[in-house]
């Protein structure tokens, strides 16, 4: 289940599906939703966080919910209704920062992945490949940054 079928969702939602995974996606965006059902993905408009939807909705077969929401105060209050909902499922979200996925986590999500940084450490990848450092050497120096919570990175991003 992915909540959010903007930029991001779509991205996830294409790649499950071309990997023989199916998923259902909601949105609250009704021009989004019409957009992408005409197109055959399975998007259905409402909010993953709103307790209604996630009671009638098949969460009982569902393993993993993938937040997507570019809104932090509102992908925040779906991890905790989700995770209140269904508290064995997999969580795992988008963040804009640090901030934001100490609070998702704290809400309940199992991982949450911040853009910005994420973004910056396959620039940072690409330039030291682009310099003569092996990939596999740039792997484990990536692995150990988000090993370690982006300690390396932490009091850059949050400044």
């Amino acid at each position: 289940m992915i909540g959010g079928y903007g930029r991001v969702g779509h991205t996830v939602g294409t790649i499950l599906a071309n990997s023989g995974i199916s998923c259902i996606a909601f949105d609250t965006d009704a021009v989004l939703v019409a957009k992408w059902r005409s197109e055959g993905h399975p998007v259905f408009y409402g909010d993953i966080g709103d307790p209604e939807l996630l009671a009638t909705s098949p969460m009982q077969g569902v393993d993993l919910v993938v937040l997507t929401i570019d809104d932090q105060h509102t992908a925040v209050r779906a991890a905790a209704m989700i995770r209140s909902h269904a508290p064995e499922v997999t969580i795992v979200s988008r963040a804009r920062d640090l901030a934001s996925c100490e609070a998702l986590l704290r809400a309940g999500v199992n991982k949450a992945y911040p853009e910005l940084l994420e973004a910056s450490l396959r620039l940072a990848a690409e330039a030291l490949e682009a310099l003569g450092t092996s990939t596999d050497d740039t792997s484990l120096l990536l692995r150990g940054v988000r090993d370690t919570d982006y300690a390396l990175v932490r009091e850059s991003e949050e400044e």
